[in-house]
């Protein structure tokens, strides 16, 4: 220990330096404060603090303190306990603010022990101090553990009922530049308080969503954020230590994650640094009051809860996470909880792990995903059937060696050229044991792993939200025209040009008829409403959207109702063309399947019993005779051309235009883009 000043009141305030791994820490027993914090290679002190005790005892009461008994504000500076009303300092307005001008943050502390890498330092609280009542025992117990955590640990003892509610005030400066713009901020928080003009909560809960206050996703700090001097109520709740939050100094400094014993946190802008060489504005933490009351049998009360703060860099950005709970697990990562498809798409990790067996990734998956899988497709057989006939407890005992196989080979293939940067975002099917397994190990080695809340289901239901329930909110113009009238050639050539299409075909792998089955099979209907949803994400509802008219299904997949319902109340443009031409485009664009005589004889079978054996013998016969284009024109003429004037009834005022072409080649095709180009532009 060395002095580090004498108080007003006369009494000497001490500096002790914490060592551990790349960890620096130095305490001040005047309000038991963290007074500097330096991690290796970052060249500033992570938080904001002063050389000069006078600071503290003036413009900086409150930084990196111990704030206690009762942090934040008590709005009327008045409270009832047991049937007694306390006046209490009204040093904030009207408001009581942090304990009054001699709370825990304006006394010296009594050193307990010291080592090299822990120091537990205690204050005792007379009847009467700071306006509340009970004799009070507090103890702040700060510990280093590498290679770069920082946990304090504080407790407290009662002999009478009172509030309670202690902090650590630091404000931590993650870049070393003048103010928070450029950071990141997360908080796992649904609901925050809502303040007054006194900056005192108001009694309400808020819904952070649609705010400036919705935190979830890791914003970014700027000009345009608002004040942040509120109470955030933690999603995860009580009693288990959950990371709570996360600030990521972008350009130059720290990065930090959070975990919270008591379910609330609060964060706000912060003054400068009055430290030689520092500079730098950051964030502070600060819960709310409680009431505690002596149990009946000892006639005292004790609380205690745990902060834990983890500092690293990766690359040029330093990292903090300060965990706050029972003892925090660094390990336990916050599930992401995105509320839009637009979020969830734009996550800004560098990349998007599925965990979930092969055969689940192949039905669907978030796009850009790739599959790591925790458990094969027989694996998870495996696990299953234990689960359910044996035990859980054996089926989760075998997931786990299985798992932890599985990642160490992904681990050495898959990421063994990943730096320490590289920030994945893990899902599974629920959000649940595979992912938090998997995501656990990643960041144990230090990747900084998040996972998403509800893993592939909040995928599904955010794509299901966009084309089932509906409206959607394009507008909608369709292309149609007889089979052979080039549609989906006239959409590339559309949209090769800047309009906005949706090329229904491509996406479900089947050109629309009974001939159109590719070999490869076709999507998932999960998959295909996937690639119909991001589709719409990314044109601009302002503008037009031009589809080729189909029926409701295109082969077994079903176009999803919400599309469905905008399709049935569009207006269309027809291209009319001559069977000659039609039957000369489509023998070009069918010559693929025409080439195997015998694959297409077994697509044209059901028509059999629609047209009969003669009529589809005598189309085989031109098939087989090499007369692609009498085949064509004969099986237009004889089928879709009578099929589709019978399903086929168009009001007048669904029609936008009616397009002739003598001819589907690449002039005819040209001249139709001409015509279709201003009815799809001027909307």
């Amino acid at each position: 220990m060395q002095v580090f000043g004498t108080t007003k009141d006369g009494k000497t305030a001490h500096t002790i330096v914490l060592r551990a791994g790349d960890l620096t820490v130095t305490l001040l027993t005047y309000g038991a404060r963290v007074q500097d914090l330096r991690l290796a290679g970052i060249d500033h002190g992570l938080t904001v603090g002063s050389d000069d005790l006078a600071d503290y005892e003036g413009a900086m009461l409150y930084h990196g303190a111990i704030v206690g008994p009762v942090a934040n504000r008590i709005s009327t500076a008045r409270v009832r306990l047991d049937g007694m009303m306390y006046e209490l300092e009204r040093n904030n307005g009207q408001a009581h603010l942090h304990s009054g001008s001699e709370g825990s943050h304006a006394q010296v502390w009594d050193v307990v022990e010291t080592t090299a890498a822990s120091a537990t330092l205690s204050l005792d609280m007379p009847d009467g101090f700071a306006g509340l009542p009970g004799r009070r025992r507090v103890t702040a117990q700060f510990t280093l553990t590498a290679p770069a955590t920082l946990t304090l640990t504080l407790t407290a003892t009662s002999d009478g009922t009172t509030l309670m509610n202690l902090a650590n005030h630091s404000y931590w400066n993650l870049d070393g530049s003048g103010t928070w713009h450029g950071h990141s901020l997360r908080i796992a928080a649904d609901h925050y308080l809502p303040i007054d003009d006194a900056v005192c909560p108001t009694g309400d809960v808020a819904d952070v969503t649609g705010t400036g206050m919705d935190l979830r996703q890791g914003p970014v700090l700027g000009a345009q954020t608002p004040p942040l001097d509120h109470n955030f109520c933690l999603s995860d709740g009580r009693g288990t230590a959950a990371r709570c939050a996360v600030a990521d100094g972008t350009r130059r400094g720290p990065y930090g994650d959070g975990n919270d014993h008591a379910g609330d946190a609060s964060f706000r802008r912060a003054a400068r640094s009055r430290r030689a060489g520092d500079r730098g504005a950051a964030l502070a933490r600060c819960p709310q009051p409680r009431a505690f009351s002596p149990d009946q049998a000892g006639g005292r009360c004790d609380i205690s809860a745990d902060y834990a703060l983890e500092f690293c860099t990766l690359g040029q950005t330093t990292l903090l996470a300060p965990y706050l709970g029972a003892r925090a697990a660094l390990d336990s990562a916050m599930p992401i909880a995105f509320a839009t498809l637009d979020a969830l798409i734009n996550h800004g990790f560098d990349t998007v792990i599925d965990v979930r067996s092969p055969a689940e990734f192949a039905l669907d998956h978030v796009p850009g995903a790739i599959n790591l899988p925790a458990l094969s497709n027989d694996e998870r057989a495996q696990v299953g059937t234990i689960y359910k006939q044996i035990s859980p407890f054996e089926a989760r005992k075998l997931g786990a060696s299985l798992v932890a196989r599985n990642v160490a080979d992904h681990i050495a293939q898959a990421m063994a050229d990943k730096d320490g940067s590289w920030r994945p975002l893990v899902y599974c099917w629920r959000g649940g044991q595979r992912s938090g397994s998997f995501a656990s190990i990643l960041g144990q080695i230090g990747w900084r792993t998040d996972t998403v809340q509800g893993g592939y289901q909040t995928f599904r239901r955010l794509v299901q939200g966009a084309v089932y329930d509906g409206p959607v909110p394009h507008r909608i113009i369709l292309l149609d025209g007889n089979t052979g009238t080039a549609k989906t050639a006239l959409l590339a050539r559309l949209a090769a040009k800047g309009v906005q299409v949706i090329d229904l075909e491509a996406m479900a792998n089947h050109r629309g008829s009974l001939l159109g089955g590719a070999a490869q099979g076709q999507p998932s209907q999960r998959g295909f409403d996937t690639q119909i949803a991001l589709a719409l994400h990314r044109l601009d509802p302002a503008r037009p959207v031009l589809i080729e008219a189909e029926s409701s299904k295109i082969g077994r997949l079903v176009i999803p109702p919400a599309l469905w319902a905008a399709m049935t109340a569009a207006k269309r443009i027809t291209v009319h063309a001559p069977l000659a031409a039609r039957a000369s485009f489509l023998a070009r664009a069918y010559a693929d399947i025409a080439a195997d005589p015998d694959d297409m004889a077994r697509r044209l079978a059901p028509l059999r019993y629609i047209r009969g054996h003669e009529v589809v013998d005598g189309w085989m016969a031109l098939l087989r005779a090499g007369d692609l284009t009498g085949f064509a024109t004969a099986l237009m003429d004889q089928h879709y051309d009578p099929a589709y004037a019978k399903s086929r009834k168009i009001a007048a005022d669904d029609m936008l235009a009616d397009l002739h072409s003598a001819t589907l080649d690449d002039a005819g095709q040209d001249r139709l883009v001409a015509e279709i180009m201003p009815l799809v532009t001027a909307g």
